[in-house]
């Protein structure tokens, strides 16, 4: 799959779920585009109609004949502004962490007296290490202020010095809050004037007066309710607002198809509607299998046409050896595509900041894609 293609899914055909990379920055302009690319796209996949069914749809211009008809999604941002006058906000994050400190154990009541702090321990979570306190042993009940109840009691009565681990502590971080407002705007290509005009009645009845139809409503639901859903990280951090009530045309237009022929004509009319909406400068934590950067990937050429190599279900336990793979290190610069010749299938394990196993096979490109 192409770069270009990645961006510009064609819709009608399969179902799938967005995957994202990892983005280091906010995302912006980036985020508001995807939303609205994966918008359409849900709505156009309802229609049982050949035109929109095939109508791709993103932010970049087509130039094969294939690609068309087509929507190319743009933003036309007028004013990015601050929330207030030096306006920052603040956050926190609670790490666990371990904290010392000087208590009086109580052997009768299983209990830690004289504490300073009790309001950072977790019941079942905060273990407890000290002279006189049992293996194992863990916070079992915040008493008061000053006091803990233990779940073994300790053999000793006295003032110890003691450790506690597994404690949440809030910890405060700076970040941004921005608001924009302008227009998102709809570039829309076909390769007759009714694919054309067909696709801009579609924009209006999705866009206009999409709460009557589930085209609309689908549309709506990818704006407004993926909120904390975990396919859509990024959308606790921006949230944007499209006037539906609103949408200026920009006229029609014909001119030279882009793959050069000297007598075909594409046939444009683009609308526009008016956004607004505001996002952080917080970008999602990676976990284990979350949003993250490929650092390496290890390839194991194996086709089921080959009878000379073994196949990955062959290795004992169905492990391949590591001197079996081969290591790439340094993906194509700038971004673009990276093709593997031959048209292999290829099992490969990808390493990231967090460990991450795969399978895929290849017949065109490897791509990484921020999305």
């Amino acid at each position: 799959m192409t770069q270009r293609d990645q961006l510009s899914q064609k819709t009608g055909v399969k179902k799938t779920s967005p995957k994202y990379g990892a983005q280091v920055t906010l995302q912006y302009k980036t985020f508001i585009k995807r939303t609205m690319v994966e918008a359409l796209q849900n709505a156009f996949s309802l229609y049982d109609d050949e035109t929109l069914e095939r109508t791709k749809i993103g932010p970049n211009y087509q130039t094969t004949s294939v690609d068309f008809p087509n929507i190319v999604v743009k933003f036309y941002e007028q004013r990015l502004q601050n929330a207030g006058v030096s306006h920052r906000e603040y956050g926190n994050v609670h790490a666990l962490e371990s904290l010392k400190g000087k208590g009086f154990l109580d052997a009768a009541k299983g209990e830690i007296t004289q504490l300073p702090i009790t309001s950072l321990f977790y019941p079942g979570s905060t273990k407890v290490k000290a002279i006189g306190i049992p293996k194992g042993t863990y916070v079992t009940e915040v008493v008061s202020n000053s006091a803990i109840k233990l779940s073994q009691r300790p053999t000793t009565t006295g003032l110890e010095e003691i450790v506690f681990e597994d404690v949440w502590v809030p910890k405060f971080f700076e970040y941004h809050h921005f608001l924009y407002h302008g227009d998102i705007a709809l570039e829309i290509y076909g390769k007759t004037s009714t694919d054309r005009d067909k696709i801009s009645d579609a924009i209006i009845e999705v866009i206009n007066m999409g709460v009557v139809g589930e085209e609309g409503e689908t549309f709506q639901n990818r704006l407004y309710h993926t909120q904390a859903d975990a396919e859509f990280p990024y959308s606790s951090w921006h949230f944007p607002v499209v006037n539906t009530d609103l949408m200026q045309g920009y006229g029609e237009t014909a001119g030279l198809a882009s793959w050069m022929p000297e007598d075909v004509l594409v046939y444009k009319a683009e609308y526009r509607v008016p956004v607004m909406g505001e996002f952080y400068s917080i970008t999602p934590e990676t976990t284990e299998g979350a949003l993250t950067l490929l650092e390496r990937v290890d390839l194991y050429p194996w086709t089921p046409e080959d009878s000379t190599t073994p196949a990955p279900d062959e290795f004992p336990e169905g492990i391949i050896p590591p001197e079996d793979y081969i290591p790439v290190t340094h993906l194509h610069p700038q971004g673009e595509p990276k093709p593997y010749e031959g048209g292999e299938q290829w099992v490969f394990t990808a390493e990231t900041k967090h460990p991450v196993s795969v399978s895929v096979a290849l017949g065109a490109t490897l791509t990484p894609v921020l999305k």
